[in-house]
């Protein structure tokens, strides 16, 4: 349930910080357009292109509240679909290796790798800077391995503090006796690795 909360709160800060102001500047380009003629169509254009995000960040909210195709294509299908999904838009090139073949995996259990590579992936395009992610999916010593590493601008595990992402991976994991580690450091990139105890 806390989890849950958390979640709730941010979708809220989503929308408003983000999709509503982008919605807010539109409008602003649109008034002013209406008053002055000679910049109306670049002012016109550029709301348009506001809009036009607008309604990305709306459609990526949508597919993170209800992952399309994990429950008919399975796990490692529907990963690699996100990945695709910031590939083919030149966000950021990816890697996938999915070695949890024969491993069986309850729906719940999927569904929690599922939104911890999400939530990463979302960290990742929003604020590492980065070029190239890594995602590795293994079975190792009883433990489902779920390694995630990136090429980005890293950050100070010292100073910066952990939002709520990672509190919400975390309250995910540990259902499963699930174990997070982040190991970053400025201009090294970051890497996430996820351990879940699976005899």
């Amino acid at each position: 349930m806390e989890g849950q909360e958390k979640e709730r709160q941010v979708i809220s800060a989503e929308l408003h910080d983000s999709i509503n102001q982008q919605l807010s500047t539109a409008k602003i380009y649109l008034d002013y357009a209406k008053a002055n003629e000679n910049e109306r169509d670049e002012l016109i254009g550029r709301s348009a292109d506001v809009v036009t995000r607008a309604i990305q960040e709306i459609r990526a909210l949508c597919y993170s509240l209800t992952p399309v195709g994990l429950k008919d294509m399975g796990l490692e299908e529907a990963v690699e679909d996100l990945c695709l999904s910031y590939s083919s838009v030149g966000k950021l090139k990816t890697e996938y290796h999915y070695g949890l073949g024969g491993i069986s995996l309850t729906e719940d259990l999927q569904f929690v790798i599922y939104r911890v590579i999400q939530e990463q992936m979302n960290n990742i395009a929003r604020h590492a800077e980065a070029e190239f992610v890594r995602i590795e999916m293994d079975y190792e010593a009883g433990n489902i391995i779920v390694l995630i590493s990136d090429d980005g601008k890293g950050f100070d595990l010292v100073t910066v503090k952990e939002g709520l992402g990672f509190a919400n991976m975390r309250n995910r994991l540990s259902v499963y006796k699930g174990k997070l580690e982040v190991d970053t450091a400025p201009g090294q990139g970051c890497r996430l690795l996820v351990k879940i105890p699976r005899k």
